[in-house]
């Protein structure tokens, strides 16, 4: 290779790395950190844990079409935040930003089968727990 082949290709990685860099940081593309990540899900039940995580994560979930269905949850923060939402394909039934441990539920009726949650944590360490039951 000549001089000028090898300063081209340098210049071009330099420029590639902080354009990467600056996409990461106004959220454009987001890299993502998993240790020690682990989920067991079932039906009607996920149990996620995690050391350290920084990214997001989608759980799909189908529910009987028409009822009323109540989520319980059981969020552990250590450090960091976790943000979750629970929707359908048009809908969001629950949105919210944990910072610290917490318990509870939310209620909605069905109007559509698939329903996702998706998981973002934000350099966050500690675990969650979702349990969902027809009424």
């Amino acid at each position: 290779m000549q001089f000028e082949e090898l300063i081209f290709i340098g210049i071009s990685v330099v420029i590639f790395i902080i354009v990467f860099f600056y996409l990461d940081k106004k959220g454009i593309i987001k890299t993502q950190t998993k240790l020690f990540y682990t989920y067991r899900k079932k039906s009607n039940r996920l149990n996620v844990s995690y050391k350290k995580y920084d990214g997001y994560d989608y759980y799909r979930f189908r529910l009987k079409k028409g009822r009323k269905v109540t989520i319980f949850y059981e969020i552990i923060v250590e450090e960091g935040s976790l943000f979750l939402e629970w929707r359908d394909l048009k809908d969001s039934f629950f949105l919210k930003e944990f910072h610290q441990s917490e318990s509870g539920q939310f209620s909605f009726e069905t109007t559509r089968s698939l329903h996702s949650l998706k998981l973002d944590g934000k350099n966050t360490r500690g675990g969650c727990l979702f349990e969902v039951k027809y009424e």
